[in-house]
């Protein structure tokens, strides 16, 4: 079932959230099962007061379609967006980085930021590789938590005002995957942030201070008439938590040296 923009923008406000994230890269076999962007949706967005986060998923494998790519860059810029969500799943390395700055330049006329996700579904794995072609490209490496921690964490070495690092993806999770898939976690498997056991408070304090964060907790049992509920929970499982780091962050700068 296609959650409707309108019902997801109702959501958000009644529950005091500035953005929502839309889907403008999808195959066509699960474009019912997301929010999917469209040009008419500038005009709910604009009403509600909300600013579109982030579009996904733009997935850049060995042979991208560019012309789709553009399209969507397009819609992007219209609805104001922020970041394209991208997945790398070219599998040589150098190919990868010349389509990432490809995407870099169609995104910067429109004043979109490019960030790559690493996922366990594609060639770019845990944060460390991500951070790595993020520098090389000079876009962006997206946090997912869930992601990210299941695969290791930061990488060695990093500080957090050299992590390229900007956005956030919150999620929670129990401490294994259910049915051992981490395919069926990512897909509906996740848990509202604060209700599992991920480390979210240790790995936000070693981040950067970022300027957007989004809740993913994806759940197809949950219908439009159940939406509104389901953000109210996740968003206040998010702030608890941001709460608890800025907290930490507090504490650390009133703490004598």
């Amino acid at each position: 079932m296609a959650w409707p923009v309108a019902r997801l923008a109702e959501a958000a406000v009644a529950n005091g959230c500035s953005h929502v994230c839309l889907f403008g890269q999808v195959p066509d076999a699960y474009r019912e099962l997301y929010p999917m962007a469209r040009e008419s949706d500038r005009t709910v967005l604009d009403a509600a007061g909300l600013q579109v986060a982030a579009i996904e998923v733009f997935a850049l494998d060995d042979c991208p379609d560019w012309q789709a790519i553009e399209a969507a860059v397009e819609l992007a810029s219209s609805l104001g967006a922020m970041v394209l969500n991208t997945h790398v799943h070219t599998r040589d390395h150098a190919s990868a980085a010349r389509q990432l700055a490809r995407l870099v330049r169609l995104a910067e006329p429109g004043g979109l930021r490019v960030g790559i996700e690493c996922n366990p579904f594609s060639q770019v794995t845990d944060l460390a590789q991500a951070v790595t072609l993020a520098r090389e490209v000079g876009c962006e490496a997206i946090v997912d938590t869930l992601h990210v921690l299941r695969s290791g964490g930061l990488p060695a070495g990093e500080t957090p005002e050299g992590l390229p690092v900007r956005y956030l993806q919150l999620s929670d999770a129990p401490p294994e995957p259910p049915d051992g898939s981490r395919w069926k976690e990512a897909m509906g498997g996740r848990l509202v942030p604060g209700a599992g056991t991920l480390p979210l408070v240790p790995l936000l304090s070693a981040l950067p201070q970022v300027d957007l964060v989004s809740i993913e907790v994806p759940d197809r049992s949950v219908s439009p008439d159940g939406l509104a509920d389901h953000v109210a929970k996740a968003a206040a499982g998010a702030r608890a938590v941001l709460a608890a780091v800025q907290s930490g962050r507090n504490s650390s700068r009133a703490s004598p040296s």
